[in-house]
């Protein structure tokens, strides 16, 4: 995952992440059976790993990714 992962204006940080990840798994960036890490991703987007696990928990909702344990 390269650092092209922004996060700018005005919304909910978890929405924006949220955004950016659906954004980057539908281009093909982040391909199929990557692991997602919170810690990495937040380092990169330069947020907590709140807002990182609120949209990986989203997405997986959605069937884009899926929770390990």
């Amino acid at each position: 995952m390269e650092n092209n992962l922004k996060v700018e204006g005005y919304e909910l940080l978890s929405r924006k992440v949220y955004r950016v990840l659906k954004t980057e798994i539908i281009k093909g960036s982040l391909k199929t059976g990557t692991k997602l890490l919170e810690g990495k991703i937040a380092e990169q987007m330069g947020v907590s790993r709140t807002p990182i696990r609120e949209a990986l928990r989203e997405l997986a909702a959605e069937g884009f990714v899926k929770m390990m344990s």
